[in-house]
C-alpha cells in the first residue's frame, strides 16, 4: 500500500502545485476509484436490486430529506437542488452484500483501500453491509453522498446515531432523533407531505406508457396531484398493467430506457424498441429517443451459443462438396459477422433468428 498524504484544503490549495513539480506525489482525484461487492467489481447492474421503498429503509428518504432542507446550511424544500435530490432518492435501490471495497488504483497499482459498512454507488445504488444491521449511524458517510452535501455529516451522525436499534423507527422516535439537529416536528411534517405527494417523476415515466397504448390522459394531470388519486385513476383507466405493478416499475426504472425495456416485457412486442421511441417523440422535447445499449454483446452472445453449431454445419458442407477451405470460408464470416446497424434502435433485445438469419 502506497504512503498517502492528506492536508487542510487551505495548505492543500497553497502547496500543491509545488509539491507535484518537485515530489512524485499525484493527487488522488487523477487515480481511478473501484468498487468491490462481495469482491466482484461494480458495474452498474441493477436488475433484481429492490426500490429503496421496497426494503426496511422505507422510513430513510423523508429523514434524509428534512436533513437535506433542516440541517446543515439549511436551505430549505423548495430548492431546485432539493428536489433533484428527492428524484434521486426515488430512483433509488438498495444492495444488501456481505462485503464493500474501495480501491483507489494507479496504473492499476492498489495505492490506497477501505472497507465502508455502506457505500453509495454509481448507478443511484446504496451497498449497505449485512453486519450494519440497525446500527444507522454506518449509514452517514453514505447518507451524505447521496444528498451530494458537504455541510450535513455532523447531522446525519446526530440523526442516525439516536435511531440504532430499532428495525423500523416509527415516526416518534424520528422527531426526537430530529430534535438533536434543531429539527422540529413541522419541519418533519411538511417533509413526509411533499414526499407522498410528489408524483412528478413516476408521472413523467407513465406517460409515455399511456401514449403507447393510445390512452386518453383527460384527467390524468388533475390525479396526479398526490399518489392515492394517481393509483385509482390508473386502476381505472389502465387495464393493460395493474396500478401497482406499472408504480413498483417506475420505481425501479432509472430513465425512459428502463422503463421501456420494462414495458416490453409486460406488454410485449406493442412495446417493441420502435414503437415505444414513437411514443416518446410524440410527447415533445422532454423526452429522447432511447436504444439498445446492448446490442453488440448480445449478438456476440448469439455467436457464441450458435458457434458450435455452425461449425459443424461449415464441416458438413465442406466435406459434402470435397472443399476443405470451404469450411475456413465459413469460419471466417462467422468470426467476423456483425450486427446490422439498426439493431439497436430495433429491438430492446437482439433475437437470435437474426443473427443466425
Amino acid at each position: 500500500m502506497e504512503n498517502t498524504l492528506e492536508m487542510h484544503t487551505a495548505d492543500a490549495t497553497r502547496l500543491t502545485k509545488a509539491l507535484l513539480d518537485v515530489t512524485a506525489i499525484r493527487r488522488a482525484s487523477t487515480l481511478e476509484e473501484r468498487f468491490l461487492i462481495n469482491d466482484t467489481g461494480w458495474v452498474g447492474m441493477i436488475d433484481g436490486i429492490p426500490p429503496l421503498e421496497e426494503t426496511i429503509y422505507t422510513w430513510l428518504p423523508t429523514t434524509l430529506l428534512t436533513i437535506a432542507a433542516h440541517g446543515g446550511a439549511r436551505t430549505g424544500a423548495a430548492t431546485e437542488t432539493w428536489r433533484e435530490t428527492a428524484n434521486r432518492l426515488r430512483r433509488t435501490h438498495v444492495l444488501e452484500c456481505e462485503t464493500i471495497a474501495i480501491e483507489l488504483v494507479d496504473d492499476d497499482r492498489v495505492v490506497a483501500s477501505s472497507e465502508p459498512k455502506a457505500q453509495w454507488l454509481p448507478g443511484d445504488v446504496l451497498a449497505i453491509r449485512r453486519d450494519v444491521e440497525f446500527s444507522y449511524e454506518s449509514l452517514a458517510p453514505a447518507a451524505q453522498a447521496m444528498l451530494d452535501r458537504q455541510d450535513l455529516l455532523k447531522d446525519l451522525r446526530l440523526v442516525l446515531e439516536t435511531l440504532a436499534g430499532d428495525k423500523e423507527p416509527t415516526s416518534e422516535q424520528i422527531e426526537a432523533a430530529m430534535e438533536r439537529a434543531e429539527i422540529d416536528a413541522q419541519d418533519i411534517a411538511d417533509i413526509r407531505h411533499q414526499w407522498a405527494g410528489t408524483t412528478s417523476l413516476l408521472v413523467d415515466r407513465i406517460r409515455p406508457v399511456l401514449e403507447l397504448l393510445e390512452i386518453p390522459t383527460s384527467g390524468f394531470d388533475t390525479a396526479a396531484i398526490n399518489i392515492e388519486s394517481l393509483t385509482e385513476w390508473l386502476s381505472s383507466n389502465l387495464q393493460q398493467w395493474s396500478a401497482s405493478e406499472i408504480l413498483a416499475a417506475v420505481r425501479r426504472s432509472r430513465d425512459d430506457h428502463a422503463m421501456g425495456m420494462t414495458a416490453w416485457r409486460v406488454l410485449g412486442d406493442v412495446a417493441q424498441l420502435p414503437a415505444w421511441n414513437e411514443a416518446l417523440a410524440k410527447l415533445g422535447d422532454r423526452y429522447v429517443a432511447v436504444e439498445n445499449r446492448d446490442a453488440d454483446k448480445q449478438t456476440e452472445a448469439h455467436l457464441e451459443e450458435a458457434k458450435l453449431l455452425l461449425r459443424s454445419f461449415a464441416r458438413h458442407v465442406a466435406i459434402e462438396v470435397d472443399n476443405p477451405d470451404l469450411f475456413h470460408k465459413i469460419e471466417a464470416i462467422h468470426q467476423n459477422f456483425k450486427g446490422g446497424e439498426d439493431w439497436s434502435t430495433r429491438w430492446w433485445e437482439v433475437p437470435l433468428k437474426a443473427v443466425i438469419d
